[in-house]
Protein backbone atom coordinates (compact mmCIF):
# COMPACT_ATOMS: atom_id res chain seq x y z
CA UNK A 1 0.00 0.00 0.00
CA UNK A 2 0.95 3.24 -1.02
CA UNK A 3 2.09 6.06 1.71
CA UNK A 4 -0.85 7.72 4.00
CA UNK A 5 -1.85 10.74 2.88
CA UNK A 6 -1.79 14.09 5.21
CA UNK A 7 -5.44 14.66 5.40
CA UNK A 8 -5.86 10.56 6.06
CA UNK A 9 -3.32 11.24 9.00
CA UNK A 10 -5.29 14.40 9.72
CA UNK A 11 -9.15 12.56 9.76
CA UNK A 12 -7.02 9.42 12.20
CA UNK A 13 -6.03 11.79 14.43
CA UNK A 14 -9.74 13.06 14.95
CA UNK A 15 -10.63 9.79 14.71
CA UNK A 16 -8.57 9.21 18.04
CA UNK A 17 -10.02 12.07 19.84
CA UNK A 18 -13.40 11.05 19.16
CA UNK A 19 -12.90 7.34 20.98
CA UNK A 20 -10.89 8.80 23.63
CA UNK A 21 -13.44 11.34 24.04
CA UNK A 22 -15.88 8.56 24.64
CA UNK A 23 -14.30 7.24 27.29
CA UNK A 24 -16.14 3.88 27.12
CA UNK A 25 -17.85 1.85 24.35
CA UNK A 26 -19.47 -1.21 22.99
CA UNK A 27 -19.01 -1.51 19.06
CA UNK A 28 -21.46 -3.69 16.82
CA UNK A 29 -18.81 -5.90 15.55
CA UNK A 30 -18.53 -7.65 11.74
CA UNK A 31 -15.53 -8.81 11.17
CA UNK A 32 -15.51 -6.55 8.04
CA UNK A 33 -12.60 -4.31 7.88
CA UNK A 34 -14.46 -1.12 9.26
CA UNK A 35 -15.09 -2.69 12.36
CA UNK A 36 -12.40 -4.40 12.54
CA UNK A 37 -10.06 -1.31 12.75
CA UNK A 38 -12.68 0.95 14.38
CA UNK A 39 -12.15 -2.15 17.47
CA UNK A 40 -8.66 -2.33 17.10
CA UNK A 41 -8.40 1.34 17.27
CA UNK A 42 -10.56 1.89 20.49
CA UNK A 43 -8.60 -1.03 21.79
CA UNK A 44 -5.77 0.95 21.66
CA UNK A 45 -7.56 4.23 23.15
CA UNK A 46 -9.64 2.72 25.74
CA UNK A 47 -8.50 -0.83 26.51
CA UNK A 48 -10.77 -3.01 28.66
CA UNK A 49 -13.48 -0.04 28.14
CA UNK A 50 -14.02 -1.10 24.94
CA UNK A 51 -15.99 -4.28 24.19
CA UNK A 52 -17.52 -6.22 21.21
CA UNK A 53 -21.13 -7.29 19.94
CA UNK A 54 -21.32 -9.95 17.27
CA UNK A 55 -25.07 -10.34 15.49
CA UNK A 56 -25.89 -13.76 14.84
CA UNK A 57 -29.03 -14.23 12.76
CA UNK A 58 -30.39 -16.07 9.42
CA UNK A 59 -29.26 -12.59 7.37
CA UNK A 60 -25.40 -13.09 8.15
CA UNK A 61 -22.58 -15.29 6.90
CA UNK A 62 -21.78 -18.11 10.32
CA UNK A 63 -18.52 -18.60 8.38
CA UNK A 64 -17.83 -14.59 8.67
CA UNK A 65 -19.59 -14.60 12.34
CA UNK A 66 -17.26 -17.33 13.16
CA UNK A 67 -13.91 -15.25 11.45
CA UNK A 68 -15.29 -11.87 13.88
CA UNK A 69 -15.35 -14.20 17.64
CA UNK A 70 -11.75 -15.82 16.34
CA UNK A 71 -10.41 -11.99 15.92
CA UNK A 72 -11.78 -10.42 18.92
CA UNK A 73 -10.80 -14.01 21.04
CA UNK A 74 -7.06 -13.03 19.51
CA UNK A 75 -7.19 -9.71 20.47
CA UNK A 76 -8.24 -10.50 23.74
CA UNK A 77 -11.27 -8.26 23.48
CA UNK A 78 -13.94 -8.57 25.83
CA UNK A 79 -17.53 -9.87 23.47
CA UNK A 80 -20.11 -11.48 23.21
CA UNK A 81 -22.56 -12.94 20.42
CA UNK A 82 -26.20 -12.17 20.64
CA UNK A 83 -29.29 -14.09 18.61
CA UNK A 84 -31.23 -11.73 16.78
CA UNK A 85 -35.38 -12.98 16.04
CA UNK A 86 -34.88 -10.86 12.95
CA UNK A 87 -37.04 -13.79 10.96
CA UNK A 88 -39.73 -13.04 13.51
CA UNK A 89 -40.14 -9.67 12.16
CA UNK A 90 -43.21 -9.56 9.41
CA UNK A 91 -42.39 -6.16 8.32
CA UNK A 92 -39.10 -6.98 7.94
CA UNK A 93 -39.85 -10.03 5.73
CA UNK A 94 -41.92 -8.49 3.59
CA UNK A 95 -39.02 -6.79 2.32
CA UNK A 96 -40.25 -3.05 1.49
CA UNK A 97 -37.05 -0.81 0.19
CA UNK A 98 -37.06 0.68 4.32
CA UNK A 99 -35.77 -3.05 5.41
CA UNK A 100 -32.43 -1.97 6.56
CA UNK A 101 -34.11 0.67 8.92
CA UNK A 102 -36.51 -1.92 10.14
CA UNK A 103 -33.56 -4.49 11.04
CA UNK A 104 -30.75 -1.63 12.21
CA UNK A 105 -33.60 -0.39 14.90
CA UNK A 106 -33.98 -4.36 16.05
CA UNK A 107 -30.59 -5.06 16.16
CA UNK A 108 -28.58 -1.81 17.20
CA UNK A 109 -31.35 -1.79 20.27
CA UNK A 110 -30.12 -4.82 21.45
CA UNK A 111 -26.58 -3.49 21.17
CA UNK A 112 -27.23 0.09 22.69
CA UNK A 113 -28.96 -2.54 25.40
CA UNK A 114 -25.95 -3.97 26.44
CA UNK A 115 -23.91 -1.04 26.42
CA UNK A 116 -25.80 0.74 29.06
CA UNK A 117 -25.88 -2.49 31.25
CA UNK A 118 -22.21 -2.26 30.77
CA UNK A 119 -22.17 1.63 32.41
CA UNK A 120 -21.03 2.63 28.74
CA UNK A 121 -22.38 5.94 27.39
CA UNK A 122 -21.80 5.37 23.77
CA UNK A 123 -22.77 2.40 20.81
CA UNK A 124 -21.19 2.63 17.52
CA UNK A 125 -20.74 1.14 14.68
CA UNK A 126 -18.82 0.43 11.24
CA UNK A 127 -20.33 2.91 8.89
CA UNK A 128 -17.98 5.37 7.06
CA UNK A 129 -17.95 8.27 5.25
CA UNK A 130 -18.47 6.42 1.38
CA UNK A 131 -22.23 5.42 2.89
CA UNK A 132 -23.50 8.27 2.18
CA UNK A 133 -23.22 7.66 -1.69
CA UNK A 134 -25.39 4.59 -1.53
CA UNK A 135 -29.62 4.48 -0.70
CA UNK A 136 -28.96 3.40 3.46
CA UNK A 137 -32.11 4.17 5.33
CA UNK A 138 -30.59 2.21 8.25
CA UNK A 139 -28.35 5.31 8.93
CA UNK A 140 -32.05 6.51 10.08
CA UNK A 141 -32.13 4.02 12.91
CA UNK A 142 -28.36 5.10 13.67
CA UNK A 143 -30.02 8.23 14.46
CA UNK A 144 -33.25 7.74 16.24
CA UNK A 145 -30.99 5.09 19.01
CA UNK A 146 -28.12 7.69 19.26
CA UNK A 147 -25.71 5.11 17.72
CA UNK A 148 -22.34 6.53 16.70
CA UNK A 149 -20.32 5.55 13.82
CA UNK A 150 -17.08 7.43 14.74
CA UNK A 151 -15.41 6.78 11.04
CA UNK A 152 -18.10 8.49 9.69
CA UNK A 153 -17.92 11.07 11.89
CA UNK A 154 -13.67 11.63 11.19
CA UNK A 155 -14.87 11.60 7.35
CA UNK A 156 -12.90 7.93 6.34
CA UNK A 157 -13.89 6.42 3.07
CA UNK A 158 -13.45 3.15 2.51
CA UNK A 159 -9.97 3.10 0.79
CA UNK A 160 -8.96 5.61 3.64
CA UNK A 161 -9.51 3.00 6.02
CA UNK A 162 -8.02 -0.05 4.22
CA UNK A 163 -4.90 1.98 4.10
CA UNK A 164 -5.06 2.59 7.27
CA UNK A 165 -5.67 -0.79 8.44
CA UNK A 166 -2.74 -2.19 6.28
CA UNK A 167 -0.69 -0.30 8.35
CA UNK A 168 -1.70 -0.78 11.77
CA UNK A 169 -0.99 -4.78 10.73
CA UNK A 170 -4.95 -5.42 10.41
CA UNK A 171 -4.89 -9.30 8.60
CA UNK A 172 -7.79 -8.45 7.10
CA UNK A 173 -7.12 -5.15 5.67
CA UNK A 174 -7.95 -6.05 1.92
CA UNK A 175 -10.92 -8.55 2.84
CA UNK A 176 -14.17 -8.09 -0.02
CA UNK A 177 -16.84 -6.00 1.57
CA UNK A 178 -19.54 -7.98 3.27
CA UNK A 179 -23.48 -7.31 2.96
CA UNK A 180 -26.56 -8.81 5.01
CA UNK A 181 -27.74 -11.68 3.05
CA UNK A 182 -30.61 -10.43 2.90
CA UNK A 183 -29.50 -7.49 0.65
CA UNK A 184 -29.06 -10.30 -2.29
CA UNK A 185 -32.99 -10.35 -2.86
CA UNK A 186 -34.83 -7.68 -5.22
CA UNK A 187 -37.18 -5.48 -2.75
CA UNK A 188 -40.66 -6.81 -2.16
CA UNK A 189 -39.58 -10.45 -2.54
CA UNK A 190 -40.59 -11.78 0.49
CA UNK A 191 -37.28 -12.90 2.81
CA UNK A 192 -37.28 -16.36 3.99
CA UNK A 193 -34.73 -18.84 5.50
CA UNK A 194 -34.15 -21.20 2.68
CA UNK A 195 -33.40 -18.03 0.37
CA UNK A 196 -31.00 -17.34 2.66
CA UNK A 197 -29.11 -19.86 3.34
CA UNK A 198 -29.37 -20.89 -0.74
CA UNK A 199 -27.73 -17.70 -1.07
CA UNK A 200 -24.93 -18.13 1.61
CA UNK A 201 -24.31 -21.58 0.06
CA UNK A 202 -24.00 -20.83 -3.57
CA UNK A 203 -21.51 -17.19 -2.41
CA UNK A 204 -19.46 -19.56 -0.59
CA UNK A 205 -19.33 -22.60 -3.58
CA UNK A 206 -17.57 -19.40 -6.11
CA UNK A 207 -15.32 -18.15 -3.43
CA UNK A 208 -14.24 -21.49 -3.23
CA UNK A 209 -13.79 -21.66 -6.94
CA UNK A 210 -11.56 -19.01 -6.45
CA UNK A 211 -13.91 -15.65 -7.08
CA UNK A 212 -12.71 -12.86 -4.84
CA UNK A 213 -15.46 -10.46 -4.43
CA UNK A 214 -18.54 -11.97 -5.45
CA UNK A 215 -22.48 -11.55 -4.70
CA UNK A 216 -25.10 -13.76 -5.53
CA UNK A 217 -28.84 -12.00 -6.95
CA UNK A 218 -31.50 -14.07 -5.88
CA UNK A 219 -34.13 -13.70 -8.16
CA UNK A 220 -36.21 -16.83 -6.93
CA UNK A 221 -35.03 -19.89 -9.26
CA UNK A 222 -32.67 -17.35 -11.21
CA UNK A 223 -29.26 -17.26 -9.46
CA UNK A 224 -27.77 -13.85 -10.79
CA UNK A 225 -23.79 -13.52 -10.34
CA UNK A 226 -21.56 -10.32 -9.76
CA UNK A 227 -17.69 -10.74 -10.04
CA UNK A 228 -15.13 -8.53 -10.16
CA UNK A 229 -14.37 -6.92 -13.64
CA UNK A 230 -11.37 -8.75 -13.52
CA UNK A 231 -12.92 -12.27 -13.08
CA UNK A 232 -16.06 -11.67 -15.93
CA UNK A 233 -13.83 -13.91 -18.60
CA UNK A 234 -13.40 -16.29 -15.87
CA UNK A 235 -16.73 -16.56 -14.33
CA UNK A 236 -17.61 -17.52 -18.33
CA UNK A 237 -14.47 -19.69 -19.37
CA UNK A 238 -15.70 -23.18 -20.36
CA UNK A 239 -14.13 -24.88 -17.39
CA UNK A 240 -15.23 -22.15 -14.10
CA UNK A 241 -18.87 -22.36 -16.25
CA UNK A 242 -18.90 -25.68 -16.08
CA UNK A 243 -18.47 -25.98 -12.13
CA UNK A 244 -20.73 -22.74 -11.06
CA UNK A 245 -23.72 -24.60 -12.91
CA UNK A 246 -22.65 -27.55 -11.41
CA UNK A 247 -23.02 -26.13 -7.84
CA UNK A 248 -25.45 -24.00 -7.94
CA UNK A 249 -28.08 -26.12 -9.37
CA UNK A 250 -27.24 -28.47 -6.47
CA UNK A 251 -28.64 -25.63 -4.35
CA UNK A 252 -31.82 -25.63 -6.33
CA UNK A 253 -31.30 -22.94 -8.84
CA UNK A 254 -32.83 -23.75 -12.54
CA UNK A 255 -31.24 -20.62 -14.28
CA UNK A 256 -27.72 -19.42 -13.63
CA UNK A 257 -26.70 -15.98 -15.24
CA UNK A 258 -23.50 -13.79 -14.86
CA UNK A 259 -24.16 -9.91 -15.02
CA UNK A 260 -21.99 -8.64 -17.28
CA UNK A 261 -21.50 -5.25 -15.42
CA UNK A 262 -19.90 -7.04 -12.55
CA UNK A 263 -19.77 -6.72 -9.08
CA UNK A 264 -21.69 -3.24 -7.66
CA UNK A 265 -22.12 -3.09 -3.93
CA UNK A 266 -26.06 -2.66 -3.50
CA UNK A 267 -26.77 -3.19 -7.11
CA UNK A 268 -30.42 -3.79 -6.49
CA UNK A 269 -30.79 0.02 -5.20
CA UNK A 270 -30.52 0.72 -9.23
CA UNK A 271 -34.41 0.69 -9.23
CA UNK A 272 -34.65 2.76 -6.14
CA UNK A 273 -32.36 5.29 -7.39
CA UNK A 274 -33.94 5.32 -11.71
CA UNK A 275 -37.28 5.60 -9.90
CA UNK A 276 -36.31 8.79 -7.59
CA UNK A 277 -34.60 10.09 -11.12
CA UNK A 278 -37.66 9.60 -13.14
CA UNK A 279 -40.45 9.72 -11.17
CA UNK A 280 -42.86 6.24 -10.76
CA UNK A 281 -43.54 4.84 -14.24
Amino acid sequence: MNKIRPETEKKFKKLQKIIKDMECTVIAFSGGVDSSFLLKTAQNILGEKVSAVILEAPIFSKKENKKAELMAAKWDIDFQTVSVPIMEDEEFCKNAPERCYICKKIILTQVKEIALRKGCRWTCDGSNSDDRYDFRPGIKALDELGIRSPLKEAGLGKEEIRRLAYREGLSNWNQPSQACLASRIPYYKKIHGEALSRIEQAEEALRQMGFRQVRVRHHGNIARIEVEDIQLAEAVSTKKRADILRSLKALGYLYICVDLEGFRSGSLNDEIFKKKRTGPV
